[in-house]
């Protein structure tokens, strides 16, 4: 569990896919109905209050909640509305990001720092080539879309989106990675 201080009313807590299991639960069954997600919030309220010394126990929280590829991204607000915590669960807010170039040296270099600094907001990437053109197709957290496209585009990639132009990379252009192409050409994984 990685706790981070953003304001005085904000927290960002980062759980892995183990610490959710350890509470029974994955990203799908985090719910403020769910008996499990109650306990794991009170443990994760005794930690901020722990490391952080804030007390959140008698606050009002609002909760989101962003899927990442090592688990999920809990922010925890203080909110002046009447309930006791309620949990926004975001997972299907993702879009495609499609981008292109024909300098594959540029697109390394977007890789090595698209994981060096957002890369809890990638959900999963692929890569196509066709006629000395690259397209990475990035599936990407909706929150940070326009952070990323703007980065992409200070690495000299050109930065489309659509489900149109998805389609037809994936009919016309060769695969070469189906999955994790951004982690491959950064260095996070291994070909």
């Amino acid at each position: 569990m990685i706790i981070e201080k953003l304001s005085s009313l904000t927290v960002k807590v980062s759980l892995s896919h183990d610490e959710l299991t350890e509470f029974g639960l994955n990203f799908e069954r985090l719910d403020s109905d769910n008996t499990e997600t109650k306990q794991l919030i009170r443990i994760i309220i005794e930690e901020i209050k722990r490391t952080l010394g804030l007390n959140l126990h008698n606050e009002n929280l609002y909760i989101e909640t962003f899927s990442s590829r090592n688990g999920c991204i809990l922010y925890i607000s203080v909110t002046c509305t009447d309930f006791n915590f309620k949990i926004s669960n975001t997972s299907n807010r993702t879009d495609y990001l499609i981008l292109e170039t024909s300098d594959e040296k540029n697109l390394i270099r977007f890789s090595c720092d698209l994981f060096r600094y957002l890369e809890e907001y990638v959900v999963s990437s692929s890569l196509y080539y066709y006629n000395r053109i690259f397209r990475m197709i990035l599936k990407i957290n909706t929150i940070k879309k326009d952070s990323i496209a703007d980065y992409a585009e200070n690495h000299i990639l050109n930065v489309m989106s659509g489900i149109e132009v998805k389609t037809a990379t994936e009919e016309y252009f060769k695969c070469i990675f189906e999955s994790e192409a951004a982690e491959r050409l950064s260095g996070k994984k291994s070909f």
